[in-house]
């Protein structure tokens, strides 16, 4: 199981002096039909010392003549709040809808590229992912999930009076399950600097919330195979990419046989494969190496630093 090192943490880096462009990558979707969903994965490449996975795209189905569309473009980094929208981009093209090319801008968290001003003037938090539509910028994931859906109207989100079995869902994610898993992420990796004693409540505050809302998810699950009843909807891609690290925050969730069921089973989504792929190096998507763990819980300590933070926060007043 991916261990998933973000939290609050991961998206608050702070900015360095020297502010480097985000490097570019250019999607490609067109592969012959019959490699809709089994193509296998395309390598990994390396530049300036970043992984790039480029996941092979369904094939679009054609615009009308004349017809012409700006490309999407998503800025984004490889977290769950990331994930979230490069799963749904894939969902998107596996229900045969035509997105055309998407650009995707992958932004280097630890040398703060999310402080930018050209980052900033599209999302004033400061925190990816970004969706740029034409002239509209998207930001919070969870908007971008319902703003896609709406957009391009599959069966991941109802149009009409049942849109209400989902949505409640999407906002429960945002607003409770990356808060506590985040948080008890921070705890458990990154704060080596504080004595046990210090780190006691907090850990068993976060812990005991996420353990608290892997039960509420069981209940909801029941007997169903997604989160909403039948059918996978952006309420189960919402709650994926923070689950599936449950062992990189210890968050015990074997306790729940169907909670555990629904994360394989989620995974074992071709569009979900190729979602989590997204600038991540193609023998690390579902298992970090050792040296990548270690490197990102000595990262996530000075990001989750309460002293870096406020240094952070002087910078930009």
């Amino acid at each position: 199981m991916m261990p998933v090192a973000e939290g609050a943490a991961f998206e608050n880096a702070a900015p360095t002096l020297r502010r480097r462009r985000a490097q570019m990558m250019v999607v490609s979707i067109s592969p012959p039909k019959d490699l809709l969903a089994h193509a296998p994965s395309m390598p990994t490449r390396a530049r300036h010392g970043k992984h790039f996975t480029r996941a092979p795209r369904p094939a679009r189905i054609g615009r009308g003549k004349g017809e012409t569309t700006m490309a999407l473009e998503l800025w984004t980094s490889p977290t769950p709040n990331g994930w979230k929208v490069s799963i749904m981009i894939e969902e998107l093209r596996e229900a045969g809808i035509d997105l055309g090319e998407v650009h995707v801008r992958t932004i280097d968290l630890m040398k703060g590229e999310q402080f930018a001003d050209d980052f900033a003037a599209r999302n004033p938090n400061q925190k990816i992912p970004v969706l740029r539509d034409g002239d509209r910028d998207i930001f919070e994931s969870c908007a971008i999930l319902q703003y896609l859906a709406e957009k391009h109207p599959t069966t991941l989100l109802p149009l009409d009076e049942a849109r209400w079995t989902v949505l409640p869902w999407v906002y429960w994610q945002a607003a409770n399950v990356g808060p506590a898993f985040g948080n008890k992420l921070s705890y458990t990796r990154y704060l080596d600097q504080l004595e046990d004693i210090e780190k006691r409540h907090p850990l068993e505050r976060f812990g005991n919330e996420a353990l608290r809302l892997v039960r509420v998810l069981d209940g909801q699950l029941g007997d169903a195979p997604w989160v909403c009843g039948e059918h996978f909807t952006i309420a189960d891609i919402a709650l994926y990419p923070w689950l599936r690290g449950y062992k990189w925050s210890k968050v015990d969730i074997t306790t729940r046989p169907r909670v555990l069921e629904w994360v394989h089973r989620v995974r074992a989504r071709p569009a979900v494969a190729r979602g989590i792929a997204y600038g991540v190096p193609e023998d690390e998507i579902d298992s970090w190496s050792k040296a990548r763990r270690a490197s990102y819980a000595k990262r996530g300590a000075s990001i989750a630093d309460n002293a870096s933070i406020a240094g952070r926060d002087a910078s930009h007043d």
